[in-house]
């Protein structure tokens, strides 16, 4: 009976490791997606912020963008709100 219960814990740790590798992988993968696309982002492209704006970037620096939303209306948001870009 005790080694059917070290065997189980064993089992148990290498699952839950291999679980964690793999959630480990799969975070970093998406997040260098995210930095790919924030550095691809230029002036003049059409792009959506997060909440569902769409307008056209004007300036973009490290961290801010300032994104015209209407002839005249510039608004300024950080990078990571800008969610899509559009063809």
């Amino acid at each position: 009976m005790a080694e059917f219960l070290i065997y189980f814990i064993i089992s148990l740790v290498v699952l839950l490791a291999i679980y964690f590798v793999f959630t480990f992988i799969s975070i970093k993968k998406q997040q260098r997606k995210i930095v790919s696309f924030q550095q691809e982002l230029k002036p003049n492209m059409e792009v959506v912020i997060l909440g569902g704006v769409y307008g056209r970037i004007k300036h973009l620096d490290e961290r801010f963008a300032k994104v015209e939303i209407a002839d005249g209306v510039v608004v300024k948001t950080e990078r990571y709100a800008i969610k899509q870009v559009i063809e």
